[in-house]
């Protein structure tokens, strides 16, 4: 069985704004970023990027690209936007399903990474915990409320019987 090889890296930072990396796979590089947004690298180029309202507007090397994030509400959706194509991300707790390319999808339990049809499964699996989780915490909270409701009712009738029953004693 052949083993997989781990990823051997070094990132460091060599002054305020200038970083060197040196990998096993992708050789020695040394970037700069002499102004925001702009970054120049020895072995990628020149790359120019401007943000606006989560959206990344960039140019390296004669080529444009386009990408964004924008969340969809406070319940972990996302709109994302790549060269590719738009796409909706819902997270879970375990990662992140992509709902228009489920395959691109991703989990990490235990500190294992899954993507793809595995990932697919266990987020499937999670959001079924979740939605059990979900459906039993509003059942426990339509008791509670019927139970109040009934405390309240019980009292509400206790006191027009005892209210009756002390304008009976009392003829005046």
């Amino acid at each position: 069985m052949a083993r997989k090889t781990k990823r051997i890296e070094v990132n460091k930072k060599i002054g305020k704004k200038t970083r060197l990396k040196a990998s096993r796979t992708g050789g020695v590089s040394i970037s700069t970023q002499p102004v925001k947004g702009v970054t120049v690298n020895s072995k990628h180029g020149l790359r120019i990027a401007k943000s606006v309202g989560g959206v990344q507007l960039a140019s390296q090397n004669g080529r444009l690209s386009i990408r964004g994030r924008k969340k969809l509400g406070s319940k972990g959706t996302n709109l994302n936007l790549s060269k590719s194509g738009l796409s909706l991300s819902q997270k879970f707790s375990i990662g992140t399903l992509n709902l228009m390319n489920p395959k691109r999808s991703s989990a990490n339990i235990a500190g294992m990474n899954f993507r793809g049809k595995n990932a697919q499964l266990l987020l499937f699996i999670a959001s079924i915990v979740q939605l059990s989780i979900l459906g039993l915490k509003i059942a426990i909270f339509i008791i509670q409320l019927m139970a109040r409701l009934s405390i309240w009712l019980f009292r509400l009738i206790r006191e027009k019987i005892q209210t009756k029953a002390t304008d009976r004693m009392d003829p005046s």
